[in-house]
């Protein structure tokens, strides 16, 4: 299973986005892989496509990928990995997006901190779906 970040959606519906061609060939890869998508990452992808087009397309991809909603761990784990990892400012999605993270759930990011300084609660590397 596949947890998707926001700068991979709005990369997909942007066809100006710097990663739009790196998304797109990861997708071709992993499109028969069942994909995930929190709130928190529905709410930064909303926040950043404004307008209803590019809202219009985000709702395509996502039916188009079937994915389905994930839900958001605890908030007490997902502060304790704040706290964690307070001195390198991370953000509400990306400490979900670890927290969830496990063998069977692999994160869809183009966000370097999740191959260079974010771990699981474990301690362990952040299982990435593409790197």
């Amino acid at each position: 299973m596949i947890l998707v970040d926001t700068n991979v959606l709005v990369a997909l519906v942007l066809p100006k986005d710097p990663l739009h061609a790196r998304a797109k060939a990861d997708l071709k890869r992993l499109v028969r892989q069942e994909m995930r998508v929190t709130g928190g990452v529905m709410a930064e992808s909303c926040f950043l496509l404004r307008t209803p087009n590019e809202r219009e397309r985000l709702n395509e991809l996502l039916f188009a990928l079937r994915a389905r909603q994930q839900s958001d761990p605890a908030w007490s784990t997902v502060f304790a990995w704040l706290s964690r990892y307070a001195e390198h400012e991370p953000d509400w999605v990306d400490a979900a997006l670890v927290c969830l993270s496990n063998r069977d759930q692999r994160i869809w990011t183009y966000g370097g901190e999740f191959q260079t300084i974010w771990r699981r609660m474990d301690g362990s590397r952040v299982p990435l779906a593409v790197k």
